[in-house]
């Protein structure tokens, strides 16, 4: 009787063992492993700009551009008189083929960015090395950096909101049913901006501490801001939650880093922000644009901190120096 309740009692835990393990399969086989998206990247107010001692000068506050200088001129077709210029901040897609770095009023390109300009939708990482179709192409924003007269005003800060939507049921092609529909992060960015010196500042050095000559045509303008996490950002479908990751990308779409990038104590204070800010450097007389994509994985990720790499790597250096010797 024992040796029968023994087996009846492995019986049932075989049971019990191949149901659970049935319903852990029917949830894993529910998760989404494919998304399709749309993400826009849109400037909101307040906007503002530094003080003006010309007749000519003209700010343009817009959904998908800022712009300033001379109200006639065209910040996509610089001149060589800087009195007649205009410098601006536009924001494009990075998923339209080929990319857009402004977006037209009535166009289909341009933000927002989606999956179907892509081509295919983003799937689900599992090991948070991010390649191929992993990566969601999303929009970018340019800074047409031209010289400009003095007397002109500058933009010195605003703000812009990056909203993700995603869509479970995606096809092959990336375009997607609008319902349902998932809401993923809205990141808000409070961002200053500064048109620096070309020369440096008094000492001759660029607000980082570096030679002006070091860089094209002097020290870079810097963009910066406090505040956002860009990663691990929860969202929830269906019982399940994920984690949308924002990516800076290179311009064959592959990853340049996750998250954004610290710009250097001096950096920061000629921002007004405190140590530790994260931003940008544009050059001088040049179009500069940041490229933007996300991910997304089941579970959270962990980047280290430049120093922490910095560690890292000396303590790679120093475990190859102790393989040598001992082989030696």
């Amino acid at each position: 009787m024992t040796q029968l309740n023994n087996q009846m009692k492995l019986r049932a835990v075989v049971v019990a063992s191949a149901m659970a393990f049935g319903l852990s399969s029917m949830s894993a086989q529910a998760a989404v492993t494919d998304w399709g998206y749309s993400t826009d990247l849109r400037f909101t107010g307040p906007t503002t700009f530094s003080a003006s001692n010309s007749n000519l000068d003209s700010n343009t506050t817009s959904t998908y551009e800022l712009s300033w200088g001379n109200a006639n001129g065209n910040f996509q077709t610089p001149t060589g008189n800087s009195s007649l210029n205009r410098s601006a901040l536009t924001i494009g897609s990075f998923a339209s083929n080929p990319e857009t770095l402004t977006t037209p009023t009535n166009s289909s390109t341009g933000s927002p960015a989606t999956s179907a300009q892509q081509g295919h939708p983003v799937t689900v990482s599992a090991d948070a090395v991010f390649t191929g179709n992993e990566i969601g192409r999303g929009t970018s924003f340019t800074h047409w950096n031209n010289v400009l007269d003095g007397n002109f005003s500058t933009l010195t800060a605003s703000t812009f909101v990056d909203t993700i939507t995603l869509f479970p049921n995606v096809n092959p092609n990336g375009t997607y049913n609008p319902s349902p529909a998932v809401s993923g992060p809205t990141l808000t960015f409070n961002f200053q901006f500064r048109e620096t010196p070309n020369g440096g500042n008094a000492n001759g050095l660029c607000a980082d501490g570096s030679n002006p000559g070091s860089w094209t045509n002097g020290c870079p303008d810097l963009l910066g801001y406090t505040g956002v996490n860009v990663i691990n950002n929860a969202f929830s479908y269906l019982g399940d939650t994920y984690y949308a990751h924002i990516l800076q990308l290179k311009a064959d779409g592959s990853v340049d880093q996750i998250g954004i990038g610290n710009l250097s104590n001096g950096e920061c204070t000629y921002l007004g922000l405190a140590n530790g800010c994260f931003g940008f450097r544009t050059l001088e007389g040049a179009k500069t644009t940041e490229r933007f994509g996300f991910a997304i994985t089941q579970t959270t990720i962990s980047v280290p901190e430049p120093g922490s790499l910095a560690l890292l790597g000396l303590g790679l250096f120093g475990l190859g120096a102790l393989r040598r010797r001992n082989n030696a």
